[in-house]
């Protein structure tokens, strides 16, 4: 499958599809946490051939609890169907000590929904999404999206335009009430300066783009992109096509 046709299948938009409303299921925890940690997984795909693993990992020795509320891209609720549990647009739970929680969204619907998920934990432990593509006639592929912290207003993403590789970017701002401005700094290998761009985000909204798309200068070069936003609410990772088929994350480095 070409990059192209894999970007259509992963970073199509579906905004407007699901009710504004709040679910919970699975409640082992009082939902909202009272006092816990946030954190922004940037990245989410179930439907149309993809399908998301949710991984909690628990670093304590007691039992912690956890909250995961999922967007879609235009900032609202997002309900999602998931295996062993009815579809909800939050998941509570509590992690025994040194335990762990796998939640799967159920991947067989024909249209794709993809956004982001706000993660709240109540004492120390990981996040992360998997997200899988699966096509008929070849292997699975799968990548990563590791949980970021909020709070942080400036960073790195790695890019890979050459040679038939394909970079997109995935970004949501998780400020509720202010829109974000990421400003863009595009530096090739030798730090020099290949352009300056800017993208607005609205309150919780998720944007996922090819950069040669949107900058078509980019095509054929590779480097880095410095992200610095006005605000200290925005997640991000790079995503890296192979004309070949598999893909693989290219995670943000918080300078």
């Amino acid at each position: 499958m070409r990059p192209t046709n894999q970007l259509l299948a992963l970073l199509l938009l579906a905004p407007g599809l699901y009710a504004n409303e709040r679910a919970a299921v699975g409640s082992h925890a009082p939902c909202p946490l009272s006092v816990a940690r946030r954190s922004l997984i940037p990245q989410i795909a179930d439907g149309a051939g993809w399908k998301t693993s949710l991984i909690v990992t628990s670093l304590e020795q007691r039992p912690v609890g956890y909250q995961l509320t999922f967007y879609s891209s235009d900032g609202r609720l997002m309900p999602v169907s998931f295996v062993n549990h009815e579809a909800a647009s939050q998941l509570c739970g509590v992690l025994p000590p040194n335990g762990s929680a796998t939640i799967e969204t159920l991947g067989t619907a024909e249209t794709l929904a993809q956004g982001w998920v706000e993660v709240y934990i109540d004492g120390e432990a990981l996040a992360q999404a998997i997200f899988r593509q699966r096509v008929s006639g070849r292997p699975d592929f799968e990548a990563a999206s590791p949980a970021s912290p909020s709070g942080r207003q400036r960073f790195v993403i790695a890019f890979d335009n050459t040679a038939g590789l394909l970079t997109a970017v995935a970004l949501l701002n998780g400020h509720a009430n202010e829109t974000a401005r990421a400003t863009f700094t595009f530096r090739e290998e030798n730090g020099g300066i290949a352009g300056i761009e800017t993208v607005a985000l609205g309150p919780f909204a998720h944007a996922a783009f090819a950069l040669t798309d949107r900058f078509a200068y980019l095509s054929g070069r590779r480097g880095s992109a410095e992200i610095v936003t006005n605000t200290g609410q925005v997640s991000g990772l790079g995503l890296r096509f192979n004309p070949t088929g598999p893909f693989t994350t290219l995670t943000a480095s918080f300078p």
